[in-house]
């Protein structure tokens, strides 16, 4: 994995790729008789046309990866040049650029362009069939043939062969659909029918709720009894069909994830096979399904899934696999009729394997549709106005720790720090934590990064607006009075573990575990080694960050609510074990945000106060908990929680060794 990382990341590097332009890049071969090459100045993306000395109109060239959106193994997408006559039939296409891996550890990259070269022949109205030769085999041939085009895979590189399947056939049907060669598909609008009514497997099923697929093992010259592979698949976005399969609890957080625009479908499979395969372990991708709706086809990556088995009504079959797979593409509508296609192979002869997708139509019933009006989502404006009272809840708990930063001397005369800290903690972990789930995490600031990269849409960030106003808060507060005023007042993990080890503290006060002070030094350290790893390999690929930052269980203890595989929990349970002996192991040592926010408090704007004796005095050092406090009497900010226990001392003339020695000094003269 690290060796795979380093070769994305080299590739990224080193690749660089010039805008398509004919007059830099040979585009003769695909029309020998064109005499010149002119851009389409009235189309976007841009266009190439093909044209003879007397100005007749040969064909359209363009770079695929300026047409269509899909990604390769890699996460990025292969440029391809295609050239197509008027009629929409491909007369070739040529590999510019990719960032494969497979095809410079393992495969040629000359059978890579062969395959392409198969797409010669291909119409706009063409299915594409897959097959693979085993060595000593005649190759397929790869004409048109009944509306089926034939062309032969690369064994071992499957996801890439897919998408650069996916990437020709999209962009030549966006380009044929800009011309007019095509007709664009105007897909109706709607909302759903949010009745319910609890149903058990069997009358779902009846009511056509679900879409299925059943392969017989004589289907792919296989034996056995049982089916090859069934698969059952259901939309969760519409509430009878979501609250019936997930169940009451599971379906408030998937509602959260439907006003993010995000469509939702529950995937469950039994028999011989898989339809979830490798695809998981191979570059992020499952390669062995996917959802076709007209001519658009919508893939699934790891971070698109969540496992999922726990089917909650009565009545359902014994299934081996499941999860949730969102589709997060706004050009998907539930309106408009679509298809499971489920990739599978079957042994032709005794030289080879020929690849074809089976597929399963579906569409919801019209009884559970209201068309012509207005979808169901909205735009972010709308999600903030049916939020308002989580907003007015969440900016007057935010004032409120606005307030205690700014007029805390108030609450350092009549001692009340402590315990108007601990109330915001419990309403943080309670409120942001189990009820909101707005636990912030490093994944959405790496997003951010990666937005401001590329294409930056404000809308994405603002369909979270409680998350989105405590990021606002966490920023302007890392910058004025450091990490300390999210991480030690409302981080609802850090809520969560600081009560658990006050709890153990009440019961068993000796049972305490820290660290010296050359370990704690080191260890401190980490979490901003941690950080810089997940920073650095989401600029390689966004998936393997998102797997990576698990190190947080954030994810596990509030989004999820333990719903998760026994590894996350056991992960999650040995890191509340260390905290409760521990003062907040996992904030001091380990969490990548932490170490993200910490960066800008060094350079905070407000400093907690100290006397000119707090260089020799060490009671503030011993009773801060998180050790940020030199032995010179410095208060780190990186490292500081803010819990103002030093600035408690600081004005309390019956602790502070300083106010003591001048109050006894001022004694003394009067």
């Amino acid at each position: 994995m690290v060796f795979l990382s380093l070769l994305l990341f080299l590739l990224n590097l080193c690749e660089v790729r010039a805008e398509f332009d004919c007059a830099l890049i040979s585009c003769d071969e695909f029309f020998p008789q064109a005499t010149y090459f002119d851009r389409v100045k009235e189309i976007e993306p841009p266009l190439w046309q093909a044209l003879t000395k007397e100005k007749k109109l040969l064909g359209y060239l363009f770079d695929s990866s300026d047409w269509s959106d899909v990604k390769g193994y890699s996460g990025h997408p292969m440029a391809t040049m295609v050239g197509m006559d008027l009629q929409g039939t491909l007369v070739g296409a040529k590999v510019l650029s990719h960032s494969e891996p497979i095809l410079l550890i393992g495969i040629p990259e000359s059978e890579f362009l062969s395959f392409v070269n198969q797409f010669q022949g291909l119409k706009i109205t063409d299915q594409v069939r897959l097959s693979h030769k085993k060595k000593g085999g005649e190759p397929s041939s790869s004409q048109s043939h009944d509306g089926i085009h034939t062309v032969d895979a690369i064994s071992g590189a499957t996801v890439t062969v897919l998408a650069e399947n996916r990437t020709i056939r999209q962009s030549v049907r966006a380009v044929c659909e800009s011309l007019g060669i095509v007709q664009k598909v105007n897909h109706r609008t709607g909302k759903l029918v949010t009745e319910f009514r609890e149903l058990d497997w069997t009358e779902i099923r009846r009511e056509d709720l679900l879409g299925h697929l059943l392969i017989d093992p004589e289907l792919v010259n296989e034996r056995g009894s049982e089916p090859w592979i069934e698969i059952y698949f259901g939309y969760l976005n519409l509430p009878i069909v979501g609250k019936n399969l997930v169940g009451d609890h599971y379906y408030k957080w998937l509602e959260e994830r439907f006003a993010k625009g995000e469509q939702i479908f529950l995937i469950v499979g039994r028999g011989i096979s898989s339809f979830k395969g490798s695809g998981f372990v191979r570059g992020g991708q499952f390669d062995r399904f996917h959802i076709k709706q007209g001519e658009k086809v919508y893939t699934f990556e790891d971070k698109d899934y969540d496992n999922f088995l726990d089917l909650a009504l009565e009545g359902v079959p014994a299934f081996k696999e499941g999860g949730l797979f969102s589709i997060k593409d706004p050009s998907f509508t539930p309106f408009e009729p679509f298809e499971f296609q489920f990739l599978g192979s079957k042994i032709v002869g005794s030289v080879e394997r020929e690849y074809f997708e089976f597929s399963a139509p579906f569409s919801i019933p019209e009884r559970y549709l209201q068309r012509d009006s207005q979808f169901l989502g909205g735009t972010w404006k709308d999600i903030w106005k049916k939020a308002w009272l989580d907003l007015l809840l969440t900016i007057l708990l935010l004032a409120l720790v606005f307030a205690v930063s700014v007029k805390r001397d108030l609450l350092f005369r009549v001692k009340r720090v402590e315990t108007v800290r601990y109330v915001i903690l419990i309403l943080a972990l309670f409120y942001f934590g189990f009820y909101r789930k707005a636990q912030l995490s490093i994944t959405q600031l790496l997003t951010l990064v990666q937005n401001l990269f590329h294409d930056f849409k404000m809308d994405v960030f603002l369909s979270e607006p409680v998350i989105f106003l405590i990021w606002t808060f966490t920023a302007v507060a890392a910058l004025f009075w450091s990490r300390g005023l999210f991480c030690g007042w409302i981080c609802p993990f850090g809520a969560w573990t600081e009560m658990l080890y006050r709890i153990r503290h009440r019961l068993f006060p000796k049972a305490k575990v820290e660290f010296s002070q050359k370990v704690h030094s080191n260890l401190v350290r980490v979490k901003y080694l941690i950080f810089l790893i997940l920073l650095g390999v989401s600029f390689i690929s966004m998936a393997w960050a998102e797997r990576f930052s698990e190190i947080e269980p954030f994810k596990t203890a509030f989004l999820l609510g333990f719903r998760r595989d026994w590894p996350y929990l056991v992960y999650f349970l040995m890191v509340v074990f260390v905290c409760l002996f521990n003062y907040r192991f996992f904030c001091r040592y380990l969490c990548p945000l932490g170490a993200a926010l910490a960066i800008p408090s060094r350079w905070s704007l407000s400093s907690l106060r100290r006397h000119g004796f707090c260089q020799k005095c060490r009671i503030c050092a011993k009773g801060c908990e998180s050790r940020a406090i030199n032995e010179r009497g410095e208060i780190d900010k990186m490292e500081c929680f803010y819990c103002l226990e030093c600035e408690q001392t600081y004005m309390d003339e019956a602790r502070c060794p300083a106010l003591i020695s001048k109050r006894s000094s001022s004694a003394k003269k009067s």
